[in-house]
């Protein structure tokens, strides 16, 4: 197909032969066609199928070489520390939810504390769970205030903190007063060591807690036998002669943990 437009004049030659020996020759002259724009025109509306793909071209230069990376660290700092914060911030929250759930279940639990037979509310102290009972109707050695402790199903009782302590000797003073009065516990001293334990044996600080002027009583000699563990208890508030005491075997009130 040439490039260029070429106007051709055609003849088209149709002959048609009829039966027998004559001839009849019968010819149409087309008028000139511009050819090329035919074409064109005709290629547009065929579909036609790719060529084989050719060879792949060369790689392209590299690029420039990118600027070095900076770390702001004081930024890096500042971020890390806010994450931990907030994450320490969470678990406080959820801890503080925690406590105040377990503090509702030892309340349920109290209420839930079956009181011994014969006892009401107005004999008892309740703290953290326990029952504490104070038993003023008379004053009796060691061997005698645990044998009233265990008609009971208790024991000699323990003092767990300061709080604990001023919680009995309020109980004491509104309801069980007839004068200064002392009380049975279940702990021990030991003068010579200068240790305090619970009634399991366990070591406790006595520097937490108040104690009766001048004591605890400390000594190899004369007071190595002070081991025995009472509370006393004033009606003046601010009496120092009351709180917590170590002695010999004396007789006492008792107070009961159940």
């Amino acid at each position: 197909m040439t490039s260029q437009i070429v106007t051709l004049g055609l003849f088209l030659s149709l002959c048609i032969v009829a039966g027998g020996t004559g001839r009849q020759r019968i010819c149409f002259e087309l008028e000139n066609v511009d050819a090329e724009n035919q074409y064109n025109e005709n290629r547009g509306e065929v579909q036609t199928i790719p060529g084989k793909k050719g060879p792949k071209g060369d790689s392209g230069p590299s690029g420039p070489k990118g600027s070095q990376g900076e770390v702001d660290y004081d930024k890096l700092e500042t971020l890390i520390n806010q994450k931990v914060n907030e994450a320490l911030v969470q678990q406080g929250a959820e801890l503080n939810e925690t406590i105040n759930e377990l503090l509702e279940r030892i309340a349920k639990l109290e209420d839930q504390l079956a009181l011994p037979h014969g006892l009401t509310e107005q004999d008892i102290v309740r703290y953290n769970g326990r029952i504490f009972v104070p038993i003023a109707t008379e004053k009796v050695q060691k061997a005698s205030a645990v044998a009233k402790c265990q008609q009971i199903n208790g024991k000699l009782a323990n003092i767990y903190s300061q709080d604990h302590m001023d919680t009995v000797m309020r109980y004491i003073r509104k309801n069980k007063m007839n004068g200064r009065r002392g009380f049975w516990l279940g702990m021990t001293y030991d003068p010579i060591n200068q240790v305090l334990r619970f009634r399991n044996g366990t070591m406790i600080s006595n520097s937490d807690l108040k104690w009766y002027d001048a004591h605890p009583l400390n000594g190899q000699r004369y007071y190595s036998t002070y081991t025995n563990m009472y509370v006393m208890i004033a009606a003046d508030l601010e009496s120092t002669g009351q709180y917590l005491f170590n002695q010999k075997e004396q007789s006492r009130y008792v107070l009961c943990e159940i």
